[in-house]
């Protein structure tokens, strides 16, 4: 049995990265996915959180997704992830 991290009472900016989290996990388990996330879905899985609340933000999930990919390439063509694949690259806000 695996033991789920607890995230109590999220609001304001921590729930939000929820939804972005929520978007990336379900956009990867899409069968023609625009953007591939397996650690989101790996952190998502492992969280005692009620994503339920995001499931008919259909649009909004969109978005997310859409900006994710873009700021995903930005970094890859414009930093040192291109030049060094194993670095770490963390994108704040």
């Amino acid at each position: 049995m695996q033991l789920r991290e607890r995230t109590g009472q999220l609001t304001g900016v921590a729930e939000t990265l929820m939804i972005a989290l929520y978007a990336r996990a379900v956009e990867t388990q899409r069968p023609e996915t625009i953007l591939s996330d397996r650690k989101a879905v790996e952190i998502a899985e492992g969280l005692d959180y009620d994503f339920s609340k995001y499931e008919k933000g259909s649009a909004s999930q969109l978005g997310c997704v859409i900006r994710a990919r873009a700021c995903d390439r930005l970094v890859l063509n414009q930093s040192c992830v291109g030049e060094s694949p194993d670095c770490t690259a963390q994108r704040l806000a």
